[in-house]
């Protein structure tokens, strides 16, 4: 049971910590350990990424042929944080509404980009 009051009863104040810019996160991976839930984000060198396409298709290589090499990928982790069960059920929660949401904002990003490309 979490100490936490549930938070339909509660008011909460947000109150950024790290007042930087937020990381790029392309990738989540979780464990468990214990008790608790250790929850990793981080992202990859996408520059890298599309240097090594680069090479392999200036070697011969393109999407259609048969076996490319494998790209080698660094993932960078920049966030780890440890959650009870309650915790990790409250971001379960958050993930699915943002989930849900998620439509709605790609149609105003492509309508946005038409809206764009017509002025």
């Amino acid at each position: 049971m979490s100490d936490l009051p549930d938070q339909s009863t509660a008011l909460i104040r947000r109150l950024v910590v790290n007042a930087g810019p937020p990381c790029v996160t392309h990738l989540m991976s979780w464990t468990r350990v214990g008790d608790q839930i250790l929850l990793e984000f981080g992202y990859f060198d996408l520059v890298a990424i599309r240097q090594q396409q680069a090479g392999q298709t200036s070697q011969g290589v393109t999407l259609s042929t048969a076996k490319p090499e494998p790209i080698k990928l660094d993932w960078f982790v920049t966030e780890r944080l440890i959650l009870d069960f309650d915790s990790a059920e409250r971001i379960i929660d958050a993930v699915e509404d943002l989930k849900k949401q998620l439509p709605d904002f790609k149609k105003e990003r492509q309508e946005s980009a038409a809206a764009t490309k017509t002025d």
